[in-house]
Order: C-alpha cells, then structure tokens, then sequence
C-alpha cells in the first residue's frame, strides 16, 4: 500500500505541478494556512462549508476532503521505531543499590532512503551539482577555499 501511494505522489511531481495535489500556488497556501492556524478541526470544516467558498474552487470542500488532500502531500522515507532499555545501578546513599530500568524510543528513517528522496525531489533539480567546484574568498578568484570536502 504505501508504495503504491509513493508511486502515485512521484506521478504527481513527474508532470512538474509544484503545489500538487493542490491546483494552484493560492490553494496550497490556503491549506499551509489551515494547518499551522491552530484552527481544530470542527472549525476547519466550519470554514470550508462556508458559502463564499464556492468562489475559490476548492478541490476540497469539508474535512475529511481537506485531510485526504494533506495525506497525499509527500511525506518522504517510512519512520522506524526501535525501542530500547537501559539499567543504571543506582545507591541511595545507604547500603541498598538498586536498578533503575528507563526505556527509550529513538525514532529514524533509513539514511540512503532519505538521499534517493532528496535527489529525485524536482525541487532541487537547479541546486544539485555532481561536479566539484571551486570556491573562492575573494571576488578576483585568487584566494581559494581550502577543505577537506
């Protein structure tokens, strides 16, 4: 199933449509405005079942629309959970030790996942460079930029 949407998202960002799934630059920002307003839901439906919004054609026209439109936005590589415990022996300043258990979550995404996403991400396309370049302190190209990169 989920690569099946992936697939249909890199569909999407094939034909060049920088704001899909949303029609147009004006949609999009509607739905950034939407998420970070801190609007809940009940008001986010209230708002988009309003009458004026028939002049705004909106592909989406009540909440579970609004959030089926967000849900296919690209959300990049799966997120993986690994849990683990760690024991501290512990004293109490007396003659009892004891062990404190504490278990973690460390959340990740696989590494050359994330860089396949990010090199076929065509809004990039224009700031990848696969040759070296110089770089240079000065205007005059005299003083080099010395690295080990």
């Amino acid at each position: 199933l989920f690569e099946a949407i992936h697939d249909s998202k890199e569909q999407q960002q094939v034909k060049d449509i920088p704001w899909a799934p949303f029609a147009s630059e004006e949609k999009w920002g509607l739905a950034q405005w939407e998420m970070s307003s801190g609007l809940s839901q009940s008001k986010i439906d209230r708002f988009l079942k309003l009458q004026t919004q028939n002049c705004l054609k909106l592909s989406f026209k009540d909440k579970q629309a609004f959030w089926k439109a967000i849900d296919a936005l690209p959300c990049g590589p799966e997120w993986q959970c690994e849990t683990f415990e760690l024991h501290v022996e512990e004293t109490d300043g007396g003659e009892e030790d004891f062990i404190n258990r504490e278990v973690f979550e460390l959340w990740k995404r696989n590494l050359v996942e994330c860089i396949c996403e990010l090199l076929a991400n065509p809004t990039f396309k224009d700031h990848l460079h696969y040759a070296p370049e110089q770089e240079y302190k000065d205007k005059s190209g005299e003083r080099p930029i010395l690295g080990e990169m």
